[in-house]
Order: structure tokens, then sequence, then C-alpha cells
């Protein structure tokens, strides 16, 4: 990456063939009818889609049950498309794509570290390959069933900075044993690199994606404030509110209600309490209006923050079904937990 700041921007590029590949987004109303849908039906209706040729080619003739092919479809589907755009781009537009590629990363990160404070050896990553991280990375940490020393030689030899972060946060989690001590010091290393990346792109472009992962940081400090306040066990817990937020940690800090909480704030909320819906409503905000800025600047990074947004949705929406269907999930109850997009 040391070499794209020297680079000229090629967002008329990338933002092209992004428009061309609008296209191959399932249509709203289709993805809610697979969700009524059987995994037979699923498949069916795949195959008519982008996503066809690819599962013909390495998925339709293998030996595993049909929900793992078509899980394994749609991450790898979403994996060649995000490295595509990575691939793409030249100068900011490659420096910018990869700050907010940490999305994925940060999932991938929490994944982790929740199964070894379990104990459980079962870990798999939910996105790999669409972060900073590669997806190769993800399977031999997979793979590493808990070794910490095993763990600890990927992550010093991986090439990436935010493979030390994790490998700190695998460490504080052994000498604390506390998750929320280790998630915290993954979180805030990662927007820390983050940071260091948006610093050489000081321009309107830089700026959208500022405010993309601030808000990515306020939905940790929602789901740390409405752990402490309406959940059980985090009392007893350090508070850790990450900096860089749109909400002031003096509001996160001394807010006694939601409401009081995110009054004025770029979040919504449907009540004047939360419920077990709460953090699934917000990550959905988020991710719908992120959608709507391909429409801000045609020839700007909002037209890949728009795009990335559309993939994640896309992703999210088809793997919840597959597993949904597979687990006997009531529809409408299936229905009601997806991200449906624009």
């Amino acid at each position: 990456m040391s070499s794209a700041a020297g680079e000229e921007a090629n967002y008329e590029y990338v933002n092209g063939r992004l428009r061309a590949r609008t296209r191959d987004f399932l249509p709203v109303q289709a993805v809610a009818e697979l969700a009524c849908a059987d995994l037979k039906g699923v498949e069916r209706s795949l195959l008519d889609t982008v996503y066809g040729p690819l599962y013909r080619r390495e998925f339709m003739l293998t030996e595993m049950p049909l929900a793992l092919k078509l899980e394994n479809l749609i991450s790898a589907s979403a994996r060649q498309r995000f490295s595509e755009l990575k691939r793409w781009g030249k100068g900011s537009v490659r420096l910018l794509t990869s700050a907010l590629s940490i999305q994925s990363d940060l999932e991938n990160g929490q994944l982790f570290l929740r199964a070894l404070r379990s104990g459980r050896n079962d870990y798999e990553p939910s996105m790999p390959g669409c972060g900073e991280l590669s997806a190769e990375f993800w399977r031999q940490m997979a793979r590493a069933g808990g070794d910490r020393e095993q763990i600890d030689e990927l992550c010093r030899y991986d090439p990436t900075v935010l493979s030390n972060v994790l490998s700190d946060a695998v460490k504080e989690l052994d000498a604390s044993g506390r998750l929320w001590e280790a998630e915290w010091l993954y979180m805030k290393g990662s927007f820390d690199w983050a940071a260091s990346v948006l610093k050489r792109c000081r321009d309107s472009n830089g700026a959208a994606v500022l405010r993309c992962l601030g808000y990515l940081i306020d939905l940790w400090n929602l789901r740390v404030w409405l752990g402490f306040h309406y959940g059980s066990g985090m009392q007893d817990e350090a508070v850790h509110f990450l900096e860089g937020g749109s909400l002031p940690l003096e509001r996160l800090l001394f807010a006694k209600s939601y409401k009081a909480l995110l009054r004025g704030s770029f979040w919504r909320s449907r009540g004047a309490e939360p419920d077990e819906r709460s953090l699934f409503e917000l990550e959905r905000q988020y991710l719908l209006w992120q959608m709507t800025l391909r429409r801000e600047d045609p020839l700007g990074v909002q037209v890949i923050i728009s795009y990335r947004a559309r993939l994640f949705c896309e992703w999210r929406n088809l793997t919840t079904i597959v597993s949904g269907l597979q687990s006997g999930l009531d529809r409408a109850a299936l229905q009601s937990v997806l991200f449906i997009g624009r």
C-alpha cells in the first residue's frame, strides 16, 4: 500500500465499472421471495443470476450438503467482487478502499476472539478475504484450533498491521480473561490503523470515509452502552468506549436513557426504550444510509461506499436466508431479519 499514495486516483474508471456492476445485484423482491422458498428453490434461482457461472464451475458437482454449497458460493462471490474492487483502485482510491474494508476484519476478529474465549475450536470466519487480512490468513487461524503459539506465529509473519493488532488482542484476552477488554483493544487498534491511512487522503473523499468509520465506531459504542444499561453481566466490566464517533463521549458516559442518548444525532430509534432488535435496526440504518451515498457525488468515493454496502447487504441477506432455511426458521421471522437493500 505504500506506493498507492504516489499514484493518481482513478475514481472515474472504478466508478464506471461499479455502475456497470449494479445490474448484478439481486432485486429486493427477488431476495424477499428467496426467504419463502426452500434450499432447492434458492439453488434454482441463483443459477439464473450472476452467481450461476461460479456455482456451475466450482460447487455444483462437489460432494457436500446443499446448504454448505450455497454458503460457500455466496462467500466466494462476495470475496471475488470485493477483491476486484481493491484491485481496480489506484492512488487514494486504493487507500480509501482499504480503510473501508476493515468492517470485514472487525467482524472476523470479534468472532475469533469470542471463539477463543468460549474454548471452541470450530471458529469459521464470517467474510474471509473481504478485508485487509486475507482469506488464507483467516483459514489458517481457524485451523490453529486455539493453539496460542501457532496463532502468534501466523500473526507475526502476516505482512498486514491488523494481524499484529489481533495478536495483541489475543494476548490481552489470555492475560485478563476479559473479552470486552480484548475486543476493545482490537477495535481501537484497527480504527487507529484506518485513521493513519486517512491522514494521507485529506480531501472530501477522505472526509466521506471518515464519516463512515465514525458511524461504525458509534455502533460499537452503542453496543457497549446498551450492554451496560440493559444487558446482563456487564455492570462489573469496565465500560470502554472508542473515540472518533459522532456521539460525544460525554453523552455516552452520562446519558441515562436511550432516547436522550440518540436525540439530535444521526441515529434514530423507533421507541423510547431499546429492545432485542435495537442493534440490528441501527446496523440496518447504517447500511441503508451508505447505499444512498451514490447519489451525492458520481465521481467520488461515495459510489464505492454505496457499492460495498450493497454487496455486504446482499451477502448478509443470502447467508441469513440459507442458514434460516437450513434450520427451519419460520418464514416471517426469517424475512424480519433481512437487510433488504435498495
